[in-house]
């Protein structure tokens, strides 16, 4: 009851203190049917002074049906709450990019086509990314492979001579 998005402040329990709550003789387990009487709200005679709010939200109609779990999606449509409908509500969203079928497609090794995929996007963590990060001086940042130049994204997969050696 006390937790649920009655009105437009949100929960009751932000307008409504818990030790009023409790003062009141309610406790925060109580449901709504608990709250009500014969089909209006039940609220001590001095909170309905005291949170004007309080006088604005509607009385709520019981019926028997059992409670369900419901989302409201990015679109606004309410539809029954899936782990799927809720991931795709609160994820970011961007444009398809026109190459993902290079790196995703029905063969592929999904830790080569992750690791890929963070490489065209220039997000692996390179040396030159850490070093941003405020790491200790003394730590080389030098190619771990050829200890020549600074470790970077086109120097590992394009400059250095370790990498062309293997190929």
């Amino acid at each position: 009851m006390w937790f649920d998005s009655w009105c437009q402040q949100g929960p009751i329990i932000s307008v409504v203190s818990r030790r009023l709550i409790g003062q009141a003789g309610y406790i925060h387990s109580d449901l709504v049917c608990d709250i009500l009487a014969s089909e209006s709200w039940s609220w001590p005679a001095d909170w309905c002074d005291r949170f004007p709010i309080l006088n604005s939200i509607h009385n709520p109609t019981l019926c028997d049906m059992p409670d369900c779990v419901i989302w409201k999606t990015r679109e606004c449509n309410v539809s029954d709450f899936s782990v799927h409908a809720s991931w795709d509500s609160i994820r970011p969203h961007r444009d398809i990019v026109p190459w993902y079928h290079v790196v995703w497609f029905s063969q592929c090794i999904p830790r080569h086509s992750f690791i890929l995929w963070l490489l065209i996007g220039e997000k692996l963590k390179t040396q030159d990314m850490l070093k941003n990060w405020e790491i200790n001086p003394s730590i080389s940042l030098l190619c771990p492979l050829c200890k020549l130049v600074p470790d970077s994204h086109n120097h590992l997969f394009f400059d250095c001579v370790f990498p062309r050696a293997v190929l």
